[in-house]
């Protein structure tokens, strides 16, 4: 049995991050997926990108991880313009190039079970998929992933559903949930059993996915 620990949609928010990290160290999981997001919205992009490297966390690319490319050469030349030393919002070509160079997917196999990691679908990092989509949609997900779970983000919200035979799995945001700003989640796959647990990173309860409602987003 593997278990695995699932953060998404960090946002530069470092010190939920940490409490995601150690809640799920605390229930022992045996490997770390982020499945994207890391910086733009906090101040902290470079030290949540510094911890996440220092643990040696697979990431996927997510939407505003490809966007720093532009927008944070863009600010670089603003700053240069006005000669202002510095903005919260900048941060280091380190962690820029970081981000950026992460792949939009991973693919693995844990004891015959193949799983595709993703940030909003496995053919894009932009588009959402929330739990209540259409049913071509959700065809389409398992079509392309060709995998027996598929781990997304994007949506900010938790979501564990199973369609056609594949797992599709959602840990929410370390950052903030949509539909409920208070409550931030992370997740642990348990695999080969294919068992989806999504916890509340503030009180360390179990979180039921199906409390989430998309209509309020």
């Amino acid at each position: 049995m593997i278990r695995v620990g699932i953060i998404s949609d960090v946002h530069a928010f470092l010190e939920p991050m940490e409490r995601a990290l150690a809640l799920l160290e605390g229930a022992g999981v045996d490997q770390l997926l982020c499945a994207g997001d890391l910086v733009d919205g906090g101040y902290e992009g470079d030290d949540v990108v510094r911890l996440l490297r220092q643990l040696d966390v697979p990431c996927v690319r997510g939407n505003h991880d490809e966007a720093m490319f532009v927008e944070q050469a863009a600010l670089r030349r603003e700053l240069k313009r006005t000669g202002a030393p510095d903005h919260p919002m900048l941060l280091k070509s380190e962690t820029v190039a970081f981000v950026h160079s992460r792949p939009t997917r991973l693919d693995f196999e844990v004891q015959g079970v193949r799983v595709c990691v993703a940030h909003g679908t496995p053919t894009s990092n932009k588009r959402y998929l929330f739990p209540d989509a259409f049913e071509e949609w959700l065809d389409e997900v398992v079509a392309d992933a060709n995998a027996d779970v598929v781990v997304l983000g994007h949506t900010h919200m938790p979501m564990a559903l199973m369609h056609r035979d594949t797992l599709i799995v959602n840990p929410g945001s370390t950052a903030q949930n949509r539909t409920h700003p208070v409550t931030r989640t992370c997740g642990i796959l348990t695999l080969p059993e294919r068992k989806f647990d999504i916890y509340d990173i503030d009180t360390g309860q179990p979180h039921d996915p199906n409390t989430f409602d998309t209509d309020t987003w």
